[in-house]
């Protein structure tokens, strides 16, 4: 992917980021929020983003630049894929930093929380089952982090935000707020 490609991409994750923390963080709203603010949430975290990737690639795509979104050897054809194997290779760090973070971290943790919140129908049991995959979550960022050969501002930022999340999680289970 080229430089100017991981800028737009960067700056699309940056968006995401900055509005699912100020929403679900911070909460503008109160304590809770109505189904407009829900509406209003889901249409500023996914159509804006998805329309400004799109437009980028078409814009790209009509001026004759050629797009790789992902690059495939003939050795990779192969598909072999155990969830034992990665969720072991995330355990143990080898797999990467942004990998680790952002799909066992983030979406991870959101996931088994909604599969938490959808079963038991409350909060408090979502995060107490949340929990445990924090802790993992927690171990597999730091352990990839720990073997991250970029900026080392990357791998600080990991640490600080897996351990955030987790006295987060472990704070509002504990003084049972929801």
């Amino acid at each position: 992917m080229r430089i100017k490609d991981r800028k737009i991409v960067a700056g699309l994750a940056i968006y995401e980021i900055t509005l699912i923390t100020f929403v679900l963080v911070f909460k503008p709203f109160g304590r809770s929020m109505s189904s407009s603010d829900w509406n209003s949430f889901w249409v500023w975290a996914l159509v804006v983003p998805i329309a400004a990737f799109l437009i980028y690639f078409l814009l790209n795509w009509s001026s004759g630049n050629k797009i790789n979104i992902i690059k495939i050897k003939k050795s990779d054809l192969k598909f072999n894929f155990s969830f034992k194997k990665i969720f072991s290779r995330f355990y143990h760090g080898k797999l990467s930093l942004p990998l680790s973070f952002f799909v066992f971290g983030f979406i991870g943790t959101a996931l088994v929380a909604l599969i938490g919140l959808l079963i038991f129908k409350n909060m408090g049991m979502a995060r107490l089952v949340a929990l445990p995959w924090n802790i993992y979550a927690l171990i597999g960022i730091w352990s990839s982090a720990d073997n991250y050969k970029g900026l080392k501002v990357w791998a600080i930022l990991a640490k600080v935000l897996a351990v955030v999340w987790l006295i987060n999680n472990l704070g509002k289970l504990l003084l049972g707020v929801y």
